[in-house]
């Protein structure tokens, strides 16, 4: 019997379809069938120059046999006399016979050859350091951060130290510092940055593998750090690949295909996670091949990338079990354990590899976690309503004729109307548009808000105004956190972290261990909170997106409000007395000095009709941008005076008692300490830009419907009737918003080609010292508990009193 061929057992949807070879079942050495008594069987269907081979698959075992004829036309014959009736050479038992596949011999697999040491591998700047550490320092290691959190990704948990590494971006916020490295890591850090193209190290980045789990094919962001990369294996060992566009082979083989396909677009379409070739090799016409170079990283060993093996050279770890190493099969450990280390780089890059260098010629391709925020992006604003702008841009009604105090009561509508479409267009569109990308950035505690937390009593309902991404929800499990914030964006986050699993998983970030948490989506202004329903309050970097002194004083009254008697906030903003203002205000757009943008130009053009009001008339302006409410309101006509800024306060007693308060809060007005005003940038990636590339053509548009508005406000005024100096000082506010909002519109999306972003703007109005506090202060029924300075950041806690 021939035992040479393999052969498959017939499949139901091609049994029919004939072929040379015979399954023949019911009939074999198990059956007492010798070669002989098999060949009598099916020697009669066999031609003069015919051939007829047999095969047992499984020796003496075998209940069945595969018979092999030279063409299929006597296989067919043997088949239509033999099968499904007695044989009685197989004596009278019935054989069941179809057609075979002859299966085709398996190529022994080639494995390429793997590194052993940095000289093997033969990249230029690739050190590989065996054993740079000891297995007792392994150990500790690991310990260490066993007692720190972790972040949850998809496939794999990480840890940050130093900067919050961002995957949709490949890269840091430079402005975002989490603190130094830790201590336990520094003894380690020390002997790393004496080596070669070691920079000072500040960024740590741990992983932790599982089996199947690896890292996709990449080159670190040129832009985002200098120096060398480091790597630092723990716990167990893998292969990482290297691979690059072999720039040669590409020139030949798209000059023969006509492509013009660069090396950084091969790179970047490039295979991933498979073993490859250690020869270039093409998969399609026009694609550059790829050199690719195998290394071991065993269980303690430093891997260095610098020079060329970082700039220009894609590393990644495959997706597999186990790894072929020079012909052993090495199962991967239960768990590995990667410390990588960087320098955070605050400059554009100017490295030899131009071609790779996000800095000069090529752009970074998007990664799929940017393409699964950039879908977001597109459905929220898909379902977003219109444009606030696009209904602030209204004319305002002119004030009655002979009635000074209402024309400054409008004035002062007016104003808070600038300030809320100032925050709608550079604070509430942006945070939605920008909401997936900011949270990335956003998930260190801040030590401060957790010792606030922390000090609550058992089981406290804490209101978490301005929530964002809500990473204070789970600082203590046993808090019910009601988290809001305006932006539908931010909120969407929150609960998606909330729900943890999948749904998080989308976002990037971890889960949220907060099983009283909850999260809506409401205005600070006007919180859907009971009267006295919350032992505490959190509001983080919010009250300075305030457009007014008054909306902030709104603001903290609602916080006041949703207290019970003796419940306490915390309240936090961003000071004028930065720690590193060459980083930040510098760096600004800095809009004034204590006076509001929409203040200045209805300032500019009432001046000119002071005179004719009278030099009482106080202009009670609002702001966007500063936010400082001058309340500063003369007696005009019959003593009307409108007491602004203050919520709730509507008794008036008076007009002598009136004027007493309002002479009063004048002096304190002009007392406290005023910050100024920035428009702070924030930049989204091109990949991940979304639909705002089409919304900086729509607000070009806007700005022209501004403008018009502004024009034909101010031909309204002087086509007015009767006291034409009260219509005019009443129409200048409306015309000074419309043209405050056309400045808005045109600075709120732009387009830096140099950085490969769109731009956006957020407003924020920075304290200076004691403002935050005097403010509080204004607050009824509350009192300062704690004023201090922390990371750039005024911050107050104030209490609520029995009343």
């Amino acid at each position: 019997m021939s035992t040479d061929l393999v052969f498959k057992r017939p499949h139901p949807t091609r049994a029919n379809e004939s072929s040379p070879h015979l399954f023949v079942g019911n009939c074999g050495p198990k059956l007492g069938f010798s070669d002989s008594d098999i060949r009598s069987m099916f020697l009669p269907f066999v031609s003069n120059d015919g051939e007829l081979l047999l095969h047992v698959p499984q020796g003496e075992l075998s209940s069945h046999v595969y018979v092999s004829f030279s063409t299929a036309a006597e296989a067919a014959a043997a088949a239509q006399a033999l099968s499904g009736t007695p044989c009685e050479a197989a004596g009278g038992r019935v054989l069941m016979v179809k057609f075979a596949e002859l299966e085709q011999p398996k190529q022994v697999q080639q494995h390429p050859p793997v590194a052993l040491t940095a000289e093997q591998a033969g990249i230029p700047g690739l050190q590989l350091h065996p054993e740079f550490i000891t297995p007792e320092q392994e150990a500790a290691l690991l310990q260490h951060i066993e007692q720190q959190p972790w972040q949850q990704l998809s496939k794999r948990r990480v840890q940050h130290y130093g900067y919050c590494f961002d995957y949709s971006q490949r890269g840091v916020d430079a402005q975002q510092r989490l603190g130094p490295l830790p201590e336990w890591v520094m003894p380690i850090v020390q002997r790393m940055e004496v080596l070669p193209d070691v920079l000072p190290l500040d960024q740590l980045t741990v992983n932790e593998y599982t089996p199947g789990v690896g890292l996709s094919a990449h080159i670190d962001t040129h832009s985002a750090f200098s120096g060398a990369i480091l790597s630092l294996s723990l716990a167990g060992g893998c292969i990482m690949e290297f691979r690059r566009p072999d720039e040669s082979s590409s020139s030949s083989s798209s000059a023969a295909n006509g492509s013009s396909m660069t090396p950084t677009a091969a790179a970047a379409a490039g295979g991933g996670g498979g073993e490859g070739s250690s020869s270039n090799s093409s998969s399609r016409a026009g694609e550059a091949a790829m050199q690719h170079v195998q290394v071991y990283l065993p269980p303690r060993a430093l891997l260095v990338m610098g020079g060329e093996s970082r700039y220009a050279w894609q590393h990644y770890i495959p997706h597999r079990k186990a790894d072929w190493v020079n012909g052993q099969l090495l199962p991967r450990a239960a768990r590995r354990v990667s410390l990588t280390f960087r320098q955070v780089r605050g400059q554009p890059c100017a490295c030899a590899f131009p071609q790779f260098c996000d800095s000069q010629l090529a752009p970074l391709p998007p990664t799929r976690i940017a393409q699964l925020q950039l879908q977001q992006q597109q459905q929220q604003q898909q379902s977003d309503p219109p444009s606030p702008l696009q209904q602030q841009q209204q004319q305002s009604t002119p004030s009655p004729a002979g009635s000074a105090a209402a024309a400054a009561a409008a004035a002062a509508a007016d104003a808070d109307a600038a300030a809320a479409a100032m925050e709608a267009l550079h604070v509430h569109q942006v945070y939605d548009a920008i909401a997936v990308h900011f949270s990335a950035t956003r998930f260190a505690v801040w030590p401060k808000v957790r010792a606030f937390l922390e000090g609550l009593p058992p089981n406290a309902v804490v209101a978490d105004v301005g929530c964002g991404n809500g990473k204070y929800f789970g600082v203590r499990r046993d808090l019910a956190v009601l988290g809001s914030d305006r932006s539908k964006g931010l909120a969407g986050v929150a609960m998606r972290r909330l729900c943890g699993g999948d749904t998080a998983a989308a976002t990037g970030q971890a889960a949220i261990a907060s099983p009283g948490a909850d999260v809506l989506v409401a205005d600070a202004l006007a919180l859907p909170y009971r009267p006295q329903s919350c032992d505490a309050a959190l509001c983080i970097a919010v009250l300075h997106h305030m457009g007014s002194r008054g909306r902030r004083l709104q603001l903290l009254q609602q916080l006041a409000a949703l207290l019970v008697p003796g419940g306490r906030a915390l309240v936090t903003v961003w000071a004028t007395e930065q720690e590193d203002p060459a980083k930040t205000i510098h760096k600004w757009r800095k809009l004034n000095d204590g006076q509001g943008l929409a203040q200045q130009q209805q300032q500019q053009q009432q001046q000119q009709q002071q005179g004719e009001i009278g030099d009482d008339v106080q202009q009670q302006q609002g702001e966007i941008g500063d936010g400082v409410q001058q309340q500063q309101q003369g007696e005009i006509g019959d003593g009307v005076q409108q007491q602004q800024g203050e919520i709730g306060d509507g008794v008036q007693q008076g007009f002598q008692q009136q004027q007493q308060q309002q002479q009063q809060q004048q002096q304190e007005c002009a007392a406290m300490p005023v910050g100024p005003d920035y428009l702070v940038p924030w930049h989204v990636p091109f990949h991940r830009a979304g639909g705002l590339l089409q919304k900086q053509q729509q607000q070009q548009q806007q700005q022209q419907q501004a403008a018009a508005a502004s024009t034909d406000s101010g031909a309204t005024g002087a086509q007015q009737t009767g006291s034409s100096s009260e219509r005019a000082n009443a129409s200048a506010p409306a015309a000074a918003v419309a043209a405050a909002a056309a400045a808005a519109a045109a600075a709120a999306v732009r387009v830096d080609q140099s950085k490969g972003a769109v731009v956006l703007q957020r407003y924020y109005h920075l304290f200076d010292q004691g403002e935050l506090e005097g403010l509080v202060q204004e607050v009824p029924w509350v009192s300062v508990v704690d004023v201090f300075y922390d990371r750039s950041n005024w911050c107050v806690v104030f209490e609520k009193q029995h009343c």
